[in-house]
């Protein structure tokens, strides 16, 4: 299931993720231009064919709208998500509210 998507707008070829504590472009496959990321929570949702491109998990993590910005961002996440990109479309796969690698909280 689509738990929430949104655009963003891309001039390093990313969708850019992060929090007070860090930042991440995460590459889109594809390079720049405007695109579409979704938070799913299954991997059904995904495209056959999408690539895993990162792991992330924290607390207050900020999708942003743009990979250039650090101010304007679109939804927030916390939790545990793996990234996976499909011709620039990014897909975060919801994965648990707890940090269940590294032992990281």
């Amino acid at each position: 299931m689509i738990i929430k998507k949104g655009g963003y707008e891309c001039d390093a070829g990313s969708l850019k993720i992060g929090n007070k504590d860090f930042q991440v472009l995460v590459s889109n496959g594809i390079g720049d231009g405007g695109y579409e990321w979704y938070v799913v929570d299954s991997d059904e949702d995904l495209p056959k064919d999408a690539h895993l491109e990162q792991c992330i998990q924290g607390k207050h993590i900020k999708i942003f709208c743009y990979d250039c910005d650090d101010y304007t961002y679109g939804y927030e996440l916390n939790g545990s998500y793996f990234v996976y990109s499909h011709h620039g479309y990014m897909y975060l796969r919801y994965w648990s509210d707890t940090y269940w690698w590294g032992g990281n909280e």
